[in-house]
């Protein structure tokens, strides 16, 4: 008879766990919906429902519209989302080398301007399910800054008021 020695059989080291079975492949749920357009369009800068002072806040007080549309985004979707005065000081710092560079006529756009805005443009789009404009969100925001923030400003207020008129309908109807 002979003794155990603790080390466990060869046969046992070199052998490969079982693989899984292979499981049936399963069918899609359903096609993915279409994209759908902007409510306004990248230079319908003074269309409703911010009109002409959305425009020009737009483009005079871009961080402050900035900070309006984070504002209203889920933590994941971008930085500083739902803290106004992050969002808009972030902005306005990142704004700073185009600031200075517009005072002694030189045309300086920082990419991180770029890369944060594009990026919450991105989140918008996903939220709704919108189609691109042609042109890459980064290429939207780097040659046209105003008109992307009042379109975004735009369709969020447009989809918030959309919300707000169909819970008051559903509310209001008799039971």
């Amino acid at each position: 008879s002979s003794k155990p020695s603790g080390r466990p059989e060869p046969s046992r080291i070199w052998s490969m766990p079982p693989k899984p079975k292979a499981q049936a492949a399963q069918a899609p749920s359903s096609a993915p919906e279409p994209r759908q357009d902007w409510n306004t369009g990248l230079f319908d800068c003074f269309a409703a429902p911010g009109g002409t002072p959305q425009c020009l806040k737009s483009f005079f007080c871009p961080c402050m519209v900035y900070a309006d549309i984070v504002q209203d985004l889920d933590e994941e979707e971008a930085p500083f989302a739902g803290n106004w005065t992050g969002a808009a000081t972030h902005f306005f710092v990142l704004s700073i080398p185009t600031m200075l560079g517009a005072m002694v006529g030189l045309p300086i756009i920082p990419p991180f301007t770029c890369c944060n805005h594009s990026a919450v443009r991105q989140a918008i789009r996903n939220r709704y399910n919108l189609k691109e404009t042609g042109v890459c969100d980064c290429c939207v925001v780097f040659w046209c800054s105003g008109c992307s923030l009042a379109q975004e400003y735009n369709e969020f207020n447009g989809r918030r008021q959309e919300a707000a008129l169909t819970s008051v309908s559903v509310n209001s109807m008799p039971v």
